[in-house]
């Protein structure tokens, strides 16, 4: 009777453990990580007659890595699970005929197809396969996408250095939803900016190596890794296959750098300055001085060897310092106006207006319009104009201090399994006032965007028929508002949402004073998320 419970208890986690490794083979059999590129054809002759049992081997020119196959009964071969490289493909000697050499580029997620022709004397060529130009269709899936190259990532202008500007290269691209995006340079954009295929951004799939790379608190990037550590990335707007899972629009796919057996390094600092700037027409129309501000974006990468062929690292480090002020203007009610109001707004205002600011520019009653306060006489002074410097985005972004970190370290451990470990810390912290700022300085709210994710992928090959990659991914996104917690349950009171008078804001004591939509303090938080692949 021991024996049947103990079977009867057991038999679930069995059916379990069976039911896992079931679906583990079924997806490793019929899906390709999404960043691993993929190489086939077929070897024959002259002629066209099949060369089967030809030996086929493929070496990452940056890394030595090799790995080898051979051709079946009809000719054909296939390498999956290539990391994105240049590729050198060699056929030795076989069956009277001379040796082969071509150099081919395997992209992000492509799928390539070489055909060998194999010629009594040896032949040596070079295959380019490099990222399209335009739109291509693969015509093993149908899938129409597009390669952003490293070359296009590094060499066109990009304001901020975003690699996500570059999606708008590819065809079927559309401006994107409106939305909050801090830690893409402040960009006002959900997804990475775009619609695709028609879509909304929020319907784009975001992947950084082949894991999910998604905020879901604003539908938007996760991290951001700096321009300089991009490989290149594709951009899928049809057709794309279910591996890919939640996107109805579109698949954005970034691939960072790994090192090679050669150092490589870089150092570079782009500045830009609001004195080769103009005012904006606003500014100009109401007289209205133009803002300053400074930007400093800088950092630097290195890669290379640590073991030749074997154990290789990359890594870039990227700092933001952004200085910007502009000036604002809102309206505030007087101390006369206030001393006429009712007791529980004169009240409100003695509690939680205090440090209030004062101008002689005042706002009449008989300026109001028809609809003014009856009960009032017309030289009545209502509002005062006030004039105020803000830490705002006068062109070069939220006024911050950014850090981004991307380290990777690559190991060969046999021409069977490659592995590489891969991490990303992305820190920003924006001045007080540089998401909400208030005449009444004491309510001014700033931003934190605090970011890690960690990726470790194995890719295995167990016959030229059964390949897998294993990935195991943490990430933590954690974007919040800075502002002062003893005001935190501040009421807030306001006329309506982005109220105005005469083209002026109207601004009260209190937290988002002008869209009570986005009141509520602490705002955001983190978002864990653990992927297995």
């Amino acid at each position: 009777m021991t024996r049947l419970s103990y079977l009867l208890r057991s038999l679930p986690q069995k059916l379990a453990i069976f039911s896992m490794l079931f679906l583990l083979v079924s997806v490793n059999l019929n899906a390709h990580a999404q960043e691993a590129g993929q190489l086939s054809g077929t070897i024959t002759d002259n002629s066209g007659t099949a060369i089967p049992s030809a030996i086929i081997s493929v070496r990452n020119v940056g890394t030595n890595a090799i790995r080898s196959t051979t051709a079946n009964s009809s000719g054909g071969y296939t390498f999956t699970n290539l990391s994105p490289a240049v590729y050198e493909v060699a056929v030795p000697p076989v069956a009277g005929f001379g040796a082969y050499k071509a150099n081919a580029e395997v992209t992000v997620g492509g799928k390539i197809t070489l055909d060998i022709k194999l010629s009594v004397n040896s032949s040596n060529t070079t295959i380019e396969v490099s990222a399209e130009s335009s739109a291509q269709v693969n015509t093993q899936s149908q899938e129409l996408s597009q390669v952003i190259s490293q070359e296009q990532v590094s060499q066109l202008p990009s304001l901020t250095r975003n690699p996500y500007d570059f999606v708008q290269i590819s065809g079927n691209i559309s401006s994107g939803d409106a939305g909050s995006n801090n830690q893409a340079q402040n960009a006002s954009t959900r997804g990475v900016g775009f619609g695709l295929n028609g879509g909304r951004s929020t319907g784009t799939e975001i992947l950084l190596d082949g894991v999910e790379n998604i905020s879901v608190f604003g539908d938007a990037v996760g991290i951001v890794v700096p321009i300089d550590s991009v490989q290149e990335f594709r951009v899928i707007t049809s057709n794309f296959e279910p591996q890919y899972g939640r996107a109805s629009g579109g698949v954005v796919n970034v691939a960072t750098k790994s090192g090679v057996n050669q150092f490589h390094g870089s150092a570079y600092d782009f500045n830009r300055l609001s004195a080769y700037t103009a005012n904006t027409v606003y500014n100009a129309q109401s007289g209205i001085a133009k803002g300053k501000y400074t930007r400093n974006q800088f950092g630097g990468t290195l890669g290379g060897p640590i073991v030749k062929d074997k154990l290789f690292f990359f890594g870039d480090a990227e700092f933001i310092r952004v200085r910007s002020a502009a000036n604002s203007v809102s309206l505030i009610p007087t101390t006369q106006f206030l001393a006429q109001a009712p007791a529980n707004v004169s009240s409100f205002f003695s509690t939680y207006g205090t440090n209030a600011p004062s101008s002689t520019n005042v706002v009449l009653n008989s300026q109001l319009g028809s609809n003014a306060y009856a009960n009032l006489p017309a030289n009545f002074p209502v509002f005062q104009k006030i004039a105020f410097t803000t830490p705002t985005n006068a062109g070069g972004g939220i006024p911050q201090n950014t850090y981004n970190v991307v380290g990777r370290v690559d190991y060969n451990l046999g021409s069977s399994t490659q592995a590489f470990f891969r991490y990303v810390n992305y820190n920003e912290v924006d001045q007080s006032g540089g998401v909400f700022a208030s005449p009444y300085k004491q309510y001014n709210v700033g931003g934190a965007n605090k970011a890690q994710a960690y990726l470790l992928s194995i890719a295995h090959e167990f016959s030229p028929k059964l390949t897998t990659i294993t990935k195991g991914s943490f990430s933590r996104f954690n974007t919040s508002n800075t502002y002062s917690t003893a005001l935190q349950n501040v009421p807030t009171l306001f006329l309506s949402a982005n109220a105005q008078i005469a083209g002026t804001n109207v601004q009260f004591p209190g937290f988002y004073d002008n869209n009570p939509a986005n009141g509520g303090l602490p705002y955001g938080g983190p978002q864990n998320t653990i992927q297995v692949n």
